[in-house]
């Protein structure tokens, strides 16, 4: 416990800044190496849903999902629970999101390399048949740092064109 008693005239202002300032130093040196890293991902990943299917108003469908590495340096990353599903025209669909977000499926990607896996949607009835994009989000996870809170991510996410039945 620190006691105000301690930091009295400017040496004891200099010490209470010094004190302040170490604490800062190390949260925010780690909140700004997280950041800077999930800049980097975010560049070099690319989402996209590979030969997406057509949807069907009402019903739910399997849609598979693919993370490609694009850059230059391996990404050893994972994905939370966040997850967004959106269905244009109308606007429609479904959001996943969590305050407390946790990694969920970790994946290591050297450079070139992909990342596949599938999610079960549904197009809700409103969803008008015809062309439409579809419009996917996943939320990136910097596993390296996380705190009572949960971890430190960044949205990624893919416009995609289909069609709705």
């Amino acid at each position: 416990m620190v006691h105000m008693r301690a930091f009295r005239g400017e040496a004891g202002a200099f010490l209470l800044a010094l004190t302040i300032g170490s604490v800062c130093t190390g949260a925010c040196a780690a909140h700004h190496r997280a950041y800077r890293d999930l800049a980097k991902w975010e560049a070099a990943l690319q989402l996209s849903m590979p030969g997406p299917p057509d949807f069907v108003a009402g019903e739910r469908t399997r849609i598979d999902l693919r993370l490609r590495n694009q850059g230059t340096s391996t990404i050893d990353a994972c994905l939370g629970v966040g997850f967004e599903f959106f269905v244009f025209p109308p606007r429609t669909g479904t959001v996943n999101t969590i305050d407390d977000e946790r990694c969920e499926r970790p994946f290591k990607l050297e450079p070139g390399g992909k990342f596949d896996w599938s999610e079960e949607v549904e197009v809700t009835s409103q969803a008008v048949p015809g062309p439409a994009k579809v419009l996917v989000g996943v939320n990136l996870i910097h596993p390296r740092y996380c705190h009572k809170y949960g971890c430190y991510g960044k949205w990624l996410n893919t416009l995609v064109d289909t069609t709705v039945r």
